[in-house]
C-alpha cells in the first residue's frame, strides 16, 4: 500500500571502490504527495577525499567527471549537514571539516516542486582555510572569509547575485591581505562585479561589466580601475625597497 511517512535511524552507508562513507538520519513525512512532503534529515558524517570523490562520480556520471584528486589528493573530508522543513521551503546548514580547514554553509531553498521562480539564498564562509594544500600551489596559503548570495531560476533563466564577499585574510606571496570587499550580479549573460580593498599597503578599486554571447564565444568587457596606493615591497612583489 502507499507509504505515508518514512523514518530511517542510524543508517550507515560505504561505497567500497570509492571509500566514501556516510552516516545519516532520515524522516519524510507527506508522501505520496510530493509538493507537500516534509523532510527533516542529518547527515551525520560523510567522509571522503578527493581521489574517493572522483572514483564516486565517475560511476554516475558519462564523460570527464571532475578531477578532485589533483586539487585534494588524499586529504580527508568530514561533511556533516542539517536539512529541515517542507520540500517547497527548507533550510540546509552544513560544515565541511578537514587538516586544511573549515568551511561553514547556510542555505535557503524556496519554492521546489512550485510553479514559481527557485530561490536559494544562503551564506558560507571559511577560516585560515589553506587554499594552496588544495590546489597544490605553494604562493597562496590561509583564506578567512565570508560570502551572501542569492540565486533565482526562473522563465528568463539564472539570476546571481553576490551580496557581500568579505576576506579578512588572504596570505598571498608571504603577505597577509585584509578588508576586500566585493559584490556582484549575473544577469542576462551579464556580469556586473566590483572588488574594493583598503589594505594598509595597497588601496584600489576595480568595477567591470561582462556581456556574453550566447552564440558565439566573443564576449564584451568594460572595466575601470582606481589605484590609491601600493607598496610593493610590503607586498613581497618588488624585493628592491619601499616603493
Amino acid at each position: 500500500g502507499p507509504v505515508a511517512a518514512l523514518e530511517l535511524n542510524g543508517l550507515a552507508l560505504k561505497e567500497t571502490y570509492s571509500g566514501v562513507s556516510c552516516t545519516a538520519d532520515l524522516a519524510v513525512s507527506g508522501l505520496p504527495d510530493l509538493p507537500r512532503l516534509i523532510l527533516d534529515c542529518e547527515i551525520k558524517e560523510l567522509l571522503f577525499n578527493g581521489t574517493g570523490a572522483d572514483k564516486l562520480i565517475s560511476s554516475f556520471i558519462k564523460g570527464k567527471a571532475p578531477d578532485l584528486a589533483s586539487i585534494a589528493g588524499k586529504e580527508m573530508f568530514h561533511f556533516s549537514a542539517k536539512a529541515k522543513g517542507p520540500i517547497s521551503h527548507f533550510d540546509v546548514d552544513g560544515r565541511l571539516i578537514s587538516t586544511a580547514g573549515n568551511v561553514n554553509t547556510g542555505i535557503c531553498i524556496r519554492n521546489l516542486f512550485t510553479d514559481r521562480d527557485l530561490d536559494i539564498h544562503g551564506n558560507a564562509s571559511c577560516e585560515n582555510l589553506d587554499v594552496g594544500r588544495f590546489i597544490g600551489k605553494d604562493f597562496v596559503h590561509e583564506l578567512s572569509m565570508s560570502t551572501g548570495l542569492n540565486a533565482v531560476v526562473g522563465k528568463e533563466g539564472l539570476r546571481l547575485s553576490i551580496d557581500s564577499l568579505v576576506v579578512d585574510r588572504l596570505k598571498l606571496l608571504g603577505y597577509d591581505y585584509s578588508n576586500i570587499r566585493a559584490t556582484g550580479i549575473y544577469s542576462g549573460n551579464e556580469f556586473d562585479g566590483r572588488v574594493v580593498c583598503n589594505d594598509p599597503n595597497l588601496s584600489f578599486m576595480f568595477q567591470g561589466l561582462a556581456t556574453l554571447s550566447t552564440k558565439t564565444d566573443n564576449a564584451d568587457y568594460r572595466f575601470l580601475a582606481s589605484l590609491g596606493y601600493a607598496d610593493l615591497n610590503a607586498l613581497n612583489i618588488d624585493k628592491r625597497g619601499k616603493s
